[in-house]
């Protein structure tokens, strides 16, 4: 997350059903965050922390 409290929610990206998407990076460079992925069965999946890098605003996930 952008906080140093990781549970703090800075964005939540919505719903799909695609196995990928372009998200429009809104995060300042230098920040760490996460991403919890949850299933349709709620069960949650995260990430490792990403450095958030300067350049192309776009992040395929």
């Amino acid at each position: 997350t952008q906080h140093s409290n990781p549970s703090i929610i800075i964005e939540d990206l919505g719903e799909t059903n695609a196995t990928s998407f372009t998200w429009i990076v809104d995060v300042a460079a230098g920040k760490w965050i996460g991403f919890d992925v949850t299933d349709s069965k709620n069960a949650l999946a995260q990430s490792a922390a990403v450095l958030v890098q300067p350049g192309s605003e776009y992040y395929q996930l």
